[in-house]
């Protein structure tokens, strides 16, 4: 049988891990080492359609700090909505929607617009995919762009923030397991 004492004092030190990985990202200055993932739809000349999808990598641990949506040079004003997921390598395709509970990506008959990141999924980690989708699209606009900047996060930051979150979840599966006489 596991240690009772054992268990909760390793719970604690997985809920202070996680606490103070938690603080130093949301107090992770925004200029830090900007880089950006560009999201990027293409027509090949021809106007962009409704449903065209693609994938990518996040290539270094990053929190967003920016969003922007826009069309090609050439192009003129347009409205389109994007739906984008992230998440682990286990999780693709699948995953969390990039915008959470926040507004969904939309250009509405503008070649650009800054985005409301409230509410969106905010720190990437290396080797997160991305999926996304071109859920709507008005206009004659050939290229489209969804621009996301981020501040490049410490790799012990970054790897510290991934291990805390499964460190906790698995701290609360051995409490689960624990309550209910299954650990051994």
């Amino acid at each position: 049988m596991a240690d009772v004492k054992a268990i909760r004092l390793m719970e604690a030190i997985y809920a202070r891990v996680d606490a103070m990985v938690r603080a130093i990202l949301e107090s992770w200055p925004d200029t830090a080492d900007a880089y950006t993932v560009n999201i990027q739809f293409d027509g090949g000349g021809s106007p962009l359609s409704a449903g065209m999808a693609g994938q990518g990598m996040v290539p270094m641990s990053g929190k967003l700090t920016r969003a922007r949506m826009f069309v090609g040079t050439a192009d003129g004003a347009s409205s389109a909505t994007i739906t984008a997921q992230v998440g682990t390598f286990d999780d693709y395709p699948s995953g969390t929607v990039l915008h959470g509970a926040g507004l969904i990506p939309t250009l509405t008959d503008d070649v650009k617009v800054e985005l409301d990141i409230t509410d969106w999924v905010t720190t990437f980690y290396q080797g997160d995919l991305i999926a996304y989708t071109l859920d709507s699209f008005t206009g004659e606009a050939s290229h489209l762009t969804l621009a996301l900047q981020l501040a490049k996060l410490p790799d012990l930051i970054a790897t510290t923030a991934a291990t805390s979150g499964r460190a906790s979840r698995m701290a609360a599966r051995r409490a689960r397991l624990l309550r209910n006489g299954s650990v051994a």
